[in-house]
């Protein structure tokens, strides 16, 4: 019987916060649909081998342990489009060690927290195969210039399931307009002072591993070591000191 070939151009990902760690939310591609781009996927685990005496030469028997899924892509970022209405990737920023702070018609800010971070579970259809990824937790990290989208780039680990059949489902994306860096639409402050900025450069410097015992399969924040770069003309002392 002929094959069904599948196309790996033909892509959805979505993404939704879990409420208990490794349960499925069941996302939906009406309401938790990100457009990404250049998204992967990997599956990870510890090999095991057993080399079995025989009166014969032959492989050893392997088996895997630990294992876990790395997702990884980039987004263009965008606001919602609303003051005080988070971005679709919002969900991503949180699963990343962040914690979100909505303040209604206002603002949405996000700033890095240590304890109780929160997991995700992805659904991620390639041409009618489905893998669904629960208790991922990732690393974010960023960067900006003049002249170039403002990029999120983004890698998780969650647990591994089996994929299945699946029909490509539509999906429906909310306001995801990005602009490209200039000076009609880019500021850029350190420490509260407003610096003439040429690029910036963030990673989030999250470290998640999997770990596995006879009562707990999950993924774990164990560190964080930010670290970041940015690139901004020469001014004088007394409006900049970065010194």
């Amino acid at each position: 019987m002929a094959g069904t070939l599948k196309y790996w151009k033909q892509k959805v990902l979505w993404v939704k916060p879990e409420v208990t760690y490794g349960t499925d939310p069941t996302p939906a591609g009406g309401l938790n649909a990100v457009l990404a781009s250049d998204v992967t996927l990997s599956l990870d685990a510890d090999e095991v081998t057993s080399a079995v005496d025989s009166d014969s030469f032959q492989n050893d028997q392997i088996d895997y342990a630990n294992r876990s899924v790395t997702i990884s892509g980039s987004i263009n970022m965008y606001g919602s489009g609303t003051a005080g209405t988070a971005p679709d990737y919002g969900p991503l920023l949180v699963g990343c060690q962040m914690d979100e702070t909505i303040v209604a018609s206002t603002s949405v800010t996000y700033a890095p927290v240590s304890g109780s971070t929160e997991s995700v579970t992805f659904y991620i259809e390639i041409d009618g195969h489905r893998f669904i990824v629960n208790g991922a937790k990732g690393n974010a990290s960023f960067s900006a210039g003049i002249g170039e989208f403002t990029v999120f780039n983004f890698e998780f680990r969650g647990l591994y399931l089996e994929p299945t059949d699946n029909t490509l489902t539509g999906s429906v994306y909310n306001n995801q307009t990005s602009f490209v860096g200039s000076k009609d639409v880019s500021e850029l402050s350190v420490h509260g002072e407003l610096v003439d900025g040429v690029s910036f450069s963030l990673d989030s410097g999250t470290v998640n591993n999997t770990h596995e015992s006879t009562e707990t399969y999950a993924v774990a924040n164990e560190d964080r070591k930010a670290t970041s770069s940015i690139s901004c003309w020469a001014d004088d002392l007394s409006t900049f000191n970065p010194f």
